[in-house]
């Protein structure tokens, strides 16, 4: 995973990220014979933003999209 995060106004923090990672399929999947199994990926993105007034109020906003391959149905 890799991200960033920046302050561009008093109380104003964007950031970004992206993170990639595998699972395996469940056991019957990957111990089927003759099976061509490959390890499921993800990849995902996000930005957010984050925004706090001088008192208590704050709020956060994230939007993000998440892929993933070859994933056994």
């Amino acid at each position: 995973k890799v991200g960033v995060r920046s302050t561009v106004a008093p109380g104003l923090d964007l950031r970004a990220s992206w993170a990639e990672g595998f699972a395996l399929p469940d056991g019957p999947a990957k111990f089927a014979t003759g099976s061509q199994v490959r390890p499921n990926i993800f990849q995902q993105v996000e930005l957010g933003a984050t925004w706090r007034s001088s008192g208590r109020l704050r709020a956060d906003l994230a939007v993000f999209r998440l892929d993933s391959t070859s994933e056994i149905r």
